[in-house]
């Protein structure tokens, strides 16, 4: 996926472009894990781990923080 992706970043710039576009492509990925980073550490510390004892929907355990966001993160998706 990467080479695919840095496959068509070259063929799309120009010879002169292609480094600002190679460097704004790097600090967008580290500025999407910075901020990824941020939004695991503020979960982490403003949720607590949900127990759910019965059968809802054939859905049962314990929700860590991070697998709360990705359950509900699924659901708005559908």
């Amino acid at each position: 996926m990467i080479l695919a992706y840095n496959l068509t970043l070259s063929s799309l710039a120009t010879p002169l472009t292609r480094p600002l576009s190679f460097a704004l492509s790097y600090a967008s990925f580290n500025l999407a894990g910075a901020f990824a980073d941020i939004l695991v550490d503020k979960m982490r510390g403003s949720f607590e781990d949900l127990n759910i004892e019965h059968d809802f929907i054939g859905v049962k355990g314990v929700y860590t923080p991070m697998r709360q966001f990705m359950v509900s993160f699924a659901c708005m998706c559908v």
